[in-house]
């Protein structure tokens, strides 16, 4: 008789980042440039994956900027453009934080982020030990999303008409004078807000 069981070795002590909630993934939502004076909530999750219960500890957020191609899903010139706070956020639990556990972190503790440019962003989440005599024994989760994996948010203009093609006036055909022409574009928006038409769009010939 032969049977396979799954089981989990879990370490004395280990703190992890488990999640972020906000800004929301980039295929969810896309936040609008205009008018943002607030900024973007940060908000994330850790986790108390050990055996030992958590008194306190730190936690960081850190923003890329990122050229990020949609077809091929690759990123490219990560540029750091927000460290959230400044100084490391420092925890300290009333009542100590128990295996399995989970903490969320608020904009009250980690901030808010005001894009400067449209486009796609990319953050994690780290989070350690504030007991410098506490070890971690698993360092490969204090930093989400983990190595290899992204999570990216992506800022946008309202409106943002860009020119796909052109179907009229045909490209080489010759007019005759006095003819009259009518444009016939196919149009893409970028932006966050739908159009609902051409209404008090310019088009330069």
């Amino acid at each position: 008789y032969n049977a396979e069981k799954e089981f989990f070795i879990r370490a004395s002590d280990d703190i992890a980042a488990y999640e972020i909630i906000s800004p929301e993934i980039h295929y969810q939502s896309v936040y609008p440039m205009e008018n943002m004076t607030v900024g973007i909530e940060l908000q994330a999750t850790i986790i108390n994956n050990g055996f030992n219960p958590i008194d306190s500890f730190y936690a960081q957020a850190t923003i890329y900027k990122v050229d990020f191609d949609e077809l091929t899903q690759t990123i490219t010139n990560p540029v750091k453009v927000a460290v959230a706070p400044t100084q490391p956020y420092k925890h300290v639990f009333t009542t100590p934080l128990l295996t399995n556990q989970r903490f969320g972190l608020t904009e009250n503790h980690l901030g808010t982020f005001i894009p400067k440019e449209v486009g796609y962003y990319a953050m994690e989440i780290r989070t350690w030990f504030a007991d410098t005599n506490v070890v971690d024994q698993d360092l490969t989760n204090n930093i989400y999303p983990v190595e290899g994996k992204r999570y990216l948010f992506r800022t946008a203009l309202n409106l943002d008409p860009e020119i796909m093609s052109v179907y009229s006036p045909e490209m080489d055909y010759q007019y005759a004078l006095g003819r009259i022409v009518t444009p016939v574009v196919e149009m893409i928006n970028h932006g966050v807000t739908d159009f609902e038409s051409a209404d008090g769009l310019n088009l330069r010939v």
